[in-house]
């Protein structure tokens, strides 16, 4: 079913769901605050829907695939703390 799904397609929704600048996200070297959180929360979707390896996400969002599996790894334990956070990836994800 995951090979069913367009990454593009996924990826631009997503980036509107959130109200953030996809190619923001890919371009800048670093992001802060809110930024970070909409791309983050991005990137764990794209990760969590198997559609891709880190390497591949990493080349997507131009970072290492060190980088986003240290994202993915961040992103879960704030979903384990804060509910809010959890309801904005499952809002996403649906």
């Amino acid at each position: 079913m995951a090979k069913d799904i367009n990454v593009e397609d996924l990826l631009k929704k997503s980036a509107k769901i959130v109200q953030i600048d996809i190619d923001k996200c890919v371009q800048a070297k670093r992001l802060h605050g809110i930024d970070k959180h909409k791309r983050d929360l991005i990137v764990y979707l794209l990760w969590n829907k198997g559609l891709m390896t880190n390497e591949k996400l990493g080349q997507l969002f131009n970072m290492s695939y060190s980088a986003i599996s240290h994202y993915v790894k961040t992103f879960k334990e704030k979903m384990n703390k804060d509910k809010k956070v959890k309801n904005q990836f499952e809002e996403i994800n649906s």
